[in-house]
């Protein structure tokens, strides 16, 4: 064989290496970023239910009431929010304990946040049932 044959080859293969190499980074890349797509995606619906349940429980505390669920799937799409309300034990028997659950899908989990706050809701209102 003529040696420029010989180069041609071997440069067809390392070539072929190369492209071999390139393809597997870059099938390696997107897996990364799919799963930082995901992990993102996870912390977005948390933040969302972290809002949520906070704001419910502010506007109870604040005015006795929660907000109504219309409002809430405007502000929060796809996060649902339950409150119970209770009476303090112990210590904190003057007060009452207010717990907000806040969840949402993400993927094909849930991701779900729960808050709690004792102090004295306004007895002026009534709470709303979810």
């Amino acid at each position: 064989m003529h040696p420029s044959r010989h180069r041609r080859a071997f440069m067809l293969a390392e070539l072929m290496v190369a492209l071999a190499v390139l393809g597997t980074l870059m099938v390696c890349l997107a897996l990364t970023l799919n799963g930082v797509r995901k992990f993102h995606h996870v912390l977005w619906i948390r933040q969302q239910c972290m809002a949520a349940a906070q704001a419910q429980i502010d506007s109870l505390m604040a005015t006795g009431i929660t907000i109504d669920p219309n409002k809430i799937a405007t502000l929060w799409p796809r996060v649902k929010v339950e409150t119970q309300v209770r009476p303090g034990q112990g210590q904190w028997r003057d007060l009452d304990l207010v717990q907000t659950t806040a969840s949402g899908p993400s993927g094909r989990r849930t991701v779900s946040v729960t808050l709690a706050r004792y102090g004295t809701i306004p007895q002026a209102a009534s709470l709303q049932e979810k």
